[in-house]
């Protein structure tokens, strides 16, 4: 008689799974499954015991019998609501294995998942027992297209709110739609009727309506000031892009205004198709006044028109932003921002530094390039010989001071300033009137030490000028 023998792909199979068995020791086989090669692929668990009979050159038959060592494989199950507004986040929890893992990119190896689902999407997870064995379950889910929830702030609803928010705004301004019911500002999630149209990450323009009143504008940047830093999902990374540059004076004096400008590098790859900047600053808030850091988004390349001037400055630090409203980026390069600052009394021969951080260009598209960072050190000098810190704010005043290449004048209103640069002999060097610029070329008087008489509707002021090389 034949020797049969049967030998399966592995001693143990999963519940389910594929199970190859093949037989040995004669000619032909024929398997109480109704096969008749020498080897079968079977679901491990579909019968309890597999028979062949087989047989040799003499027509000599015999038979084998296996039996399989079946384990059970995990039985899963997700929990959670197929159906939700669109924009809300939803959790889905999985049960029934040891691990698990879900279809998402990348991976997330977790019982749970947070998902945010804009349309029809269907999402599967793997379980793992502790015997190895392995299921899968699906789950569809089916956003609900007439309603959203709004987080007040996150207005590209990638669940931050930061200065990508304030390019929304600027990128839908004036669009209406329908009022959110009870609208308010607070960090929740808030159901409202969708509107006509999405904004650049393809999320509803209601998110956009961060105050909910029915029209996109500047009010909305309150809810962004109110919530930022804010977040209650996930977002992706902005690309890398180049330098910003930070320009100030070597020295400013205790007591008294001065200023820096944030430029965008004419050598930057990053002045094409400009739609707005923004970034984050960080300083010495110990040798600043209390409150005495301004910042200014002056005529730019970049403010040609309309514009939403986003600032919000705390004790140390800040984050700005200045966003066009017309659709249309612009190519350009230089100053588009200045922060105006008054060193404390008493903090003459120590140095202030400045970090310009999270530097973001913003695009018509909605696409956001990060800018790297740069950092300014001025030092700090004492008020000028024979004169006293300022213990309060001049009516008519210049600056910086000491200054290099440009001087500013800033007076109690709109109208026009009337100066005149002398040296301390009393001899006028150059004298005229300054409008809307309020700025003065300086470059090319010498080094030294200068008296700026200033009048503007019938107030007149005396200030000592110290002007370096």
């Amino acid at each position: 008689l034949p020797n049969i023998a049967i030998a399966p792909s592995s001693p143990t199979a999963c519940s389910g799974g594929g199970l190859t068995l093949t037989a040995t020791g004669a000619l032909t086989y024929s398997w109480s499954i109704g096969a008749n090669s020498s080897s079968i692929v079977t679901l491990a668990g579909s019968a309890p015991c597999y028979s062949v009979s087989g047989s040799n050159a003499s027509g000599c038959t015999n038979t084998a019998v296996f039996c399989a060592n079946i384990l059970a494989a995990p039985q899963l199950s997700i929990a959670g609501s197929n159906s939700m507004c669109l924009g809300s986040s939803l959790t889905l929890t999985a049960s029934g294995a040891a691990t698990y893992t879900w279809n998402t990119l990348p991976l997330i190896i977790s019982p749970t998942i947070n998902l945010l689902p804009m349309s029809m999407q269907v999402t599967t997870v793997t379980g793992t027992a502790l015997n190895g064995c392995m299921a899968q379950s699906t789950f569809a889910l089916m956003p609900d297209t007439s309603c959203a929830i709004v987080w007040p702030g996150d207005a590209n609803s990638d669940g931050n709110v930061d200065l990508t928010d304030v390019l929304e705004i600027g990128l839908s301004f004036g669009s209406t739609g329908a009022v959110r019911p009870l609208a308010n500002n607070g960090f929740t999630g808030q159901q409202t009727q969708v509107w006509a149209g999405t904004g650049s990450t393809g999320n509803n323009r209601c998110h956009i309506d961060c105050d909910g009143n029915g029209t996109i504008g500047l009010s909305d940047t309150a809810a962004i000031i109110q919530n930022f830093a804010q977040n209650h999902a996930f977002r992706q990374s902005a690309a890398a892009g180049n330098d910003l540059l930070l320009k100030m004076s070597a020295v400013c004096e205790e007591a008294k205004w001065s200023y820096m400008d944030i430029e965008l590098k004419p050598t930057s790859t990053n002045t094409t198709n400009v739609y707005g900047l923004g970034f984050q600053i960080n300083y010495d808030a110990s040798k600043i006044e209390n409150g005495k850091i301004n910042i200014e988004y002056p005529q730019s390349f970049l403010n040609t028109g309309t514009v939403i001037p986003f600032r919000k400055v705390d004790s140390g630090s800040g984050a700005c932003a200045i966003v066009r409203t017309d659709g249309a980026g612009i190519n350009g390069s230089g100053r588009f921002v200045r922060i105006l600052f008054r060193p404390l009394p008493g903090t003459a021969g120590s140095t202030l530094a400045f970090t310009v951080s999270q530097g973001l260009k913003f695009s018509p598209d909605g696409s956001v390039t990060n800018l790297n960072p740069v950092t300014g050190t001025v030092i700090i000098t004492a008020s000028s010989t024979g004169l006293s810190p300022l213990t309060g704010e001049a009516p008519i005043t210049v600056y910086p001071n000491p200054a290099k290449d440009k001087v500013y004048f800033r007076g109690t209103d709109s109208s026009a300033i009337n100066y005149t640069i002398s040296d301390m002999t009393g001899r006028i060097i150059t004298a005229g009137t300054v409008n809307d610029s309020r700025t003065v070329d300086i470059h090319q008087l010498q080094g030294g030490t200068y008296l700026v008489t200033m009048e503007q509707s019938g107030i007149k002021q005396l200030q000592r000028l110290i002007k370096l090389n």
